[in-house]
């Protein structure tokens, strides 16, 4: 079923990770498929595979903590297809490195606001002229570690529970013009991104201590609640903060029970 037929779909950060999983799904759902991120090589890589899929898509350079980049590649995008139906905000990068507050470098603190918050908040802000409303939909990509406390990860962790605030406040803000605003929530999923993470450790006994379904999720995963909660199957929900962490949120330790 095309439930994406003739809807134009930007996925920031789109050449690996969610964001590939994510613009291959609605690719594969009948969305005409806007690439973006900074890696035109990859970028490229992902196109190709859409398109020997029978999909279409095409690739924008778009760096998010840059403005400018943000407004070159939007209209770049319009140019080409005319609006768009459906914005994944999902661009943004780990906190490169994992310490006390005391500790954590100003200039890392900078990066990861301007990259996942404010970049996050501008591509939002410049997207929505162009959106076709109504019927438009946000889905913006958060983390588990905006619901959940960690030290050593106090920007990251800031920054994603702005995003959710920020989706709260555009639902409301957006609601009357058609525009539905939600956010996906996800835990531990086999990326890139994870393993520079946990710099390949065996993480099983840690998922079967503290995960109820017990192992790590897949990009491919949380790409099918992307789909759907930007889809018109969810046309009434907005402002919600969809968790897709195999219940890790909900898990209360159980140590010496």
């Amino acid at each position: 079923m095309n439930t994406f037929e003739k809807k134009v779909v930007l996925v920031t950060g789109s050449t690996g990770g969610i964001g590939q999983a994510a613009a291959k799904q609605f690719a594969s759902k009948g969305a005409k498929v806007i690439i973006s991120g900074r890696r035109k090589d990859k970028g490229d890589k992902v196109v190709k595979d859409i398109e020997d899929d029978g999909g279409h898509a095409f690739f924008i350079t778009m760096d998010i903590s840059d403005t400018n980049s943000i407004k070159q590649a939007l209209e770049t995008a319009v140019a080409k297809y005319g609006k768009l139906d459906v914005l994944v905000a999902n661009a943004g990068r780990e906190q490169p490195t994992t310490a006390a507050i005391e500790q954590l470098p100003d200039s890392e603190v900078d990066m990861i606001i301007d990259t996942n918050l404010k970049g996050t908040y501008f591509t939002i802000k410049y997207a929505l002229p162009h959106m076709n409303k109504p019927g438009a939909s946000v889905c913006v990509v958060s983390s588990l570690w905006s619901l959940l406390g960690g030290a050593g990860l106090t920007a990251y962790t800031a920054t994603k529970g702005g995003i959710n605030a920020l989706t709260k406040s555009l639902a409301v803000e957006q609601g009357p013009a058609g525009v539905r605003v939600n956010c996906i929530s996800p835990g531990a999923i086999e990326t890139a991104m994870l393993n520079r993470f946990t710099q390949g450790s065996d993480m099983s006994e840690y998922y079967k201590a503290n995960m109820p379904l017990q192992r790590a999720g897949q990009a491919e995963e949380v790409a099918a609640a992307i789909l759907w909660i930007s889809s018109d199957d969810a046309s009434y929900i907005t402002g919600e903060i969809l968790s897709v962490d195999g219940g890790v949120t909900n898990k209360m330790s159980t140590a010496g029970m």
